[in-house]
């Protein structure tokens, strides 16, 4: 249990980090730096979920630290205890900057992703209207916290239904849609498009059913609900792939480091994390996670997060 603190409309690190379904410890705010302790919550039987700490300050409060105070940032980011560490530098302009390097030096931490988001004040952004299959009521989507720029571009890339626009630093991928709507709507599976590398390697497995006891309740709505997904659930898991490593290619590693799959926990509960396709999904990241981390003039990777949305 934690006593939450209102720190302002800018303080979204906390409840970013409380709709990932983690258990909080502990959060601060101390000098524009936000800090938030967590557990990620288990997402399947057998599988613990990690410690994780989350930082997020603008750019300018880091480059405008003394060096004995980034050397006591440093420090601290190095003794956390966590099996994960993130810092979130925001508002990154990437010029006139008085310690550029300071932004290479925190990447050198072990176990640290530092992603860099431009634009300007944090906020809610709309997630694309997709239809859900779930029945009777759709589940309610929560929207990533991520900034608005001043020309009304998102940070963040979604698919399916990717807004236009170049490639953002957040792609969130959402693979429980209603496949029957989503072929009636503007978006389309356009894998040619996407011409550099890809390491997408799986069938469909349109064989594949979902987990439920036979005398569960729910067990029509399940079958209902994979009735309606199962024919693009793995063309949106691959489109995904496709559209990262290509932002990725293009970018020269700055974009699409981040990966968000929102799925709701019925379909947690059905098995889709255990669905071949998503275990493709997730060696496929692993790939470009290697492939980044060894990259010259990149030394951070891909870092895949899941978002539970409430559907109950």
């Amino acid at each position: 249990m934690y006593t939450s603190i209102n720190y302002g409309s800018s303080s979204w690190l906390l409840p970013f980090v409380n709709s990932l379904g983690d258990l909080i410890y502990y959060d601060d705010n101390i000098k524009g730096i936000q800090y938030v302790s967590s557990h990620q919550s288990r997402l399947k039987k057998g599988k613990k979920g990690k410690n994780r700490s989350w930082w997020a300050l603008d750019e300018d409060i880091l480059d405008g630290m003394s060096e004995d105070e980034f050397a006591e940032f440093m420090q601290r980011v190095n003794d956390e205890v966590a099996s994960k560490k993130t810092i979130y530098l925001t508002k990154c302009n990437g010029s006139k900057l008085a310690h550029p390097s300071w932004k290479k030096l925190l990447k050198t931490l072990s176990k640290t992703n530092v992603i860099e988001l431009k634009g300007g004040d944090i906020s809610p952004v709309p997630i694309p209207p997709i239809p859900r299959p779930w029945l009777p009521l759709p589940p309610n989507p929560v929207n990533p916290p991520w900034l608005d720029d001043p020309d009304g571009d998102s940070d963040f890339n979604c698919v399916p239904g990717i807004p236009g626009g170049p490639c953002r630093p957040v792609l969130l991928v959402i693979p429980e849609v209603d496949c029957r709507l989503l072929e009636n709507s503007d978006y389309s599976f356009n894998f040619d498009k996407y011409s550099d590398y890809n390491p997408w390697n799986c069938d469909e497995h349109h064989e594949w059913y979902p987990e439920y006891d036979d005398g569960d309740e729910v067990h029509e709505e399940i079958h209902e609900a994979w009735g309606k997904m199962r024919h693009c659930f793995c063309h949106i898991l691959e489109s995904a792939i496709a559209h990262a490593a290509s932002c990725l290619e293009r970018t020269n590693g700055e974009m699409n480091r981040t990966i968000i799959v929102q799925m709701s926990q019925n379909g947690i509960d059905m098995g889709l994390l255990d669905h071949p396709c998503y275990k493709c999904f997730k060696d496929a990241i692993a790939k470009l996670d290697r492939m980044w981390r060894r990259h010259p003039d990149n030394e951070t990777g891909v870092e895949l997060l899941l978002q539970i949305i409430n559907n109950k």
